[in-house]
């Protein structure tokens, strides 16, 4: 039986929360990936975050979409609401400019079934950038991993709308690293996530998630480490506070390497401000990106002559 053809009052299987906000045809792209999933027992409910040309057009696509408008609150309320909103157990998250391959929701619910009581599952993911294609590579995951850093695609995500509610979903005040925050409170106690490690999402590289607000960014999620940190601190686990540490030495990294992207394609003070922010969040990165610089520059001089 189709979805569409259930008695209203029946719970679908799956709720699927895309957020949107001046999405484009990026929307129509994600929720057409939907539609073309082998199951069909879900239903979409497409949260407009106060977008200047809104879509509600978007649920003609298909009896099963709902379009929300609401003013403009950040995309933590945005996924709030949606869940708000939602009539199954089971959610899922789609980012509005992500894309899930055709046996993304079959293969998860049959996770859910072997997992049960698991924090939450999620899948890998490409990286795709133009003609160019990187497998996540997901392996198993768990609290101290994933404090190191391990990506978490939100669009690879379900999770039981329960648990999502008993802490208190995502956190309204945060506008950068909601996700993460959200997955480190679902673990934090003991709690595992489960893992399908093949790649059932596309997470396309581009101009519109390349988010220029790096520092801000690093702010918050030094802050989240920070907080973990303490509290492996107050319980004395010797464990967490090691994979802390290595966080906050990949974040290092990470800032260190947009910030110098960031001064690449500045110019005079703020390329001064970009390098500097650099050389004080990762002074290696810093460093070895001065010197390639250098020697590029001294390679084109040497090929004038």
């Amino acid at each position: 039986m189709h979805a569409a053809d259930a008695e209203p009052n029946t719970a679908p299987a799956v709720s699927v929360i895309i957020t949107s906000y001046d999405s484009g045809d990026f929307l129509a792209r994600a929720v057409r990936s939907v539609l073309a999933q082998t199951v069909d027992d879900y239903e979409i409910i497409v949260i407009d975050d106060g977008s200047r040309v809104p879509q509600p057009e978007i649920a003609h696509l298909d009896p099963r979409i709902r379009f929300h408008a609401q003013r403009n609150r950040g995309v933590s309320v945005a996924r709030n609401v949606g869940v708000s909103l939602a009539r199954a157990e089971l959610i899922a998250f789609l980012d509005h400019d992500d894309i899930w391959y055709p046996t993304k929701l079959e293969r998860q619910l049959r996770q859910v079934t072997e997992f049960p009581d698991a924090a939450f599952w999620c899948t890998g993911f490409d990286w795709v950038r133009g003609d160019s294609i990187t497998p996540s590579g997901m392996g198993e995951l768990d609290y101290p991993a994933m404090l190191r850093g391990t990506t978490i695609l939100p669009s690879t995500v379900m999770i039981r709308r329960s648990d999502y509610l008993a802490i208190g979903g995502h956190n309204p005040l945060l506008t950068h690293a909601e996700d993460g925050d959200l997955f480190l409170r679902l673990v934090m106690d003991g709690a595992r996530p489960a893992v399908i490690p093949d790649s059932l999402v596309r997470y396309e590289l581009h101009e519109a998630n390349a988010s220029s607000d790096y520092r801000s960014i690093a702010d918050t999620a030094f802050d989240l480490l920070r907080r973990h940190g303490e509290r492996a601190t107050r319980r004395g686990d010797a464990d967490v506070l090691r994979a802390v540490a290595a966080g906050r030495a990949r974040a290092r990294e990470l800032y260190s390497y947009q910030a110098i992207d960031a001064a690449r394609s500045a110019h005079g003070v703020d390329r001064l401000h970009h390098f500097g922010f650099a050389l004080r969040t990762s002074p290696r990165v810093a460093v070895h990106a001065l010197r390639r610089t250098f020697q590029t520059r001294v390679l084109r001089l040497l090929r004038r002559d």
